[in-house]
């Protein structure tokens, strides 16, 4: 007989939390082949009746290992069918994460406000779920979904309440099969999207609806989602402050995003950043950025060897890191000049193997770098004056131009470089290499006072004969 109040009134009836465990998925810190232990917290709230699926039952009110855990007589898979208040439900990669294999009705079901809350659980597919998850209240969603990499469909998450969410951090990290719509969701409380498809190398769905004005954080968000090509100019990043990483390797990504406000953005370290081997199409106009605050560039172009944008408008007055940024960029070559590097220190690897680049950078102001390590290494088309460069703090020049050959760096160059670094106080003890170019006779004077005074080692194609 159905419960009743006074009124003579149906007293609400919450549905079942209804799922599918196999038990003879074990794996290290799991439950016996023949039991299941149910992913309860301490914080936890419980109250409620679960079916084992065997004919036995429990009625739960706390979270102790003792009563979230049940012996079957035969291990096998069973359906549990849970009644009653369950708030708290996380796997965290750990326990029976294997072991649930599917989910047919959140019913009951209050995740909690803890994140990774099915994260592991790489058997688990939510393709029939009959109904919306209930996450009114949740401001976490962090790492729900990790690993999850048998999920390619959950049913009816487009209309998901994300009206409290604040963090959804790694939902969706290495969920390597969803595609699925999600452009209905409420975005306008979330600050961190950090990690959110980050190897979610199916994910190709619009997300041009989603407002993301409180964001301060999309380091990582497609972080080598391949497939995702998807209009996102419309964004509101004007909270972001970081962008770390935000599309590396994400090689199928070439939209336009002129519009966004980077105003106060200062890590954009491997934004674009592809890896040695990976053919990547990011190819946009992004000159109208705001750079002010950006303390660092590190690789962000690196292995991009499509992108030829002009940069010069950039205000680089605030990055101190710039190493490897057009590693491999081997399309790269736009006036760079105009920027001002006064607070740079680190210049390793700048240019390394971008082999079209040849534009000035005599107005460049190296008085703070320290590292110039690689910086023009395997950069044939290079063939600019830097004599005018202060070198004076820097300790690295390792490979400073190694391969450079004398048939594509002039000796005018060379000999105003020598002429120029030598009557500086540069650190004493350097090991420099440029190739195979040469210098004329009237340099070699210069050339001697950084091997015998300063005490460098230079390796070069020797003197013009």
């Amino acid at each position: 007989m159905s419960p009743v109040i006074a009124s003579g009134r149906k007293r609400p009836q919450h549905p079942a939390f209804i799922s599918t465990w196999k038990t003879n998925n074990t794996s290290t810190g799991s439950s016996n082949a023949n039991q299941i232990t149910l992913p309860l917290y301490q914080d936890g709230i419980y109250d409620f009746k679960v079916d084992w699926g065997d004919g036995t039952s429990s009625h739960i009110t706390s979270n102790t290992l003792e009563e979230a855990t049940h012996d079957y007589a035969i291990s096998g898979t069973y359906t549990l069918t849970i009644k009653g208040t369950l708030v708290g439900f996380r796997f965290n990669n750990v326990g029976d994460c294997l072991k649930l294999l599917e989910v047919h009705q959140w019913g009951c079901l209050r995740i909690g406000n803890y994140g990774f809350n099915f994260m592991g659980c790489s058997n688990l597919i939510l393709n029939q779920v009959a109904d919306v998850i209930n996450i009114k209240g949740v401001d976490n969603l962090q790492y729900m979904f990790c690993y999850c990499t048998s999920l390619n469909v959950i049913n009816r998450i487009n209309e998901w309440d994300m009206s409290n969410v604040t963090t959804i951090r790694g939902l969706f990290f290495q969920v390597s099969q969803f595609n699925q719509p999600l452009n209905n969701w409420d975005t306008s409380n979330i600050t961190d999207m950090s990690n959110l498809f980050y190897q979610a190398t199916s994910f190709n769905q619009p997300l041009n609806n989603w407002n993301i004005g409180k964001v301060t954080t999309l380091e990582s968000t497609f972080y080598t989602a391949s497939a995702f090509n998807q209009p996102l100019n419309n964004w509101d990043t004007s909270n972001v402050t970081s962008m770390l990483q935000t599309f590396g390797r994400a090689t199928s990504f070439n939209q336009p995003l002129n519009n966004w406000n980077t105003s106060k953005v200062t890590d954009m370290r491997n934004m674009f950043r592809l890896a040695s081997g990976l053919n990547g199409r990011f190819n946009q106009d992004i000159s109208s950025w705001d750079t002010g605050k950006v303390t660092t560039m590190f690789y962000m172009f690196a292995y991009n060897t499509i992108f030829n944008q002009p940069l010069d408008t950039w205000d680089v007055s605030s990055v101190f890191e710039l190493s490897s940024m057009f590693r491999q960029c081997k399309s790269f070559n736009q006036q760079l000049n105009t920027w001002i590097t006064s607070k740079t220190t680190d210049m390793d690897l700048m240019f390394l193997e971008a082999q079209n680049f040849n534009q000035p950078l005599s107005n460049w102001n190296t008085e703070n770098v320290t590292t110039m390590e690689f910086m023009f290494q395997s950069a044939p088309a290079f063939n600019q004056d830097i004599s005018n460069w202060n070198i004076q703090k820097v300790s690295g020049f390792t490979n400073f131009m190694a391969l450079k050959t004398f048939a594509n760096y002039s000796t005018a160059n060379y000999d105003a470089l020598l002429n120029s670094w030598s009557t500086q106080n540069v650190i004493t003890g350097r090991t420099i290499h440029f190739g195979t170019i040469k210098y004329t006779s009237a340099t070699q004077n210069a050339r001697n006072i950084l091997i015998n005074s300063k005490g460098w080692t230079i390796y070069d194609g020797g003197m013009v004969v």
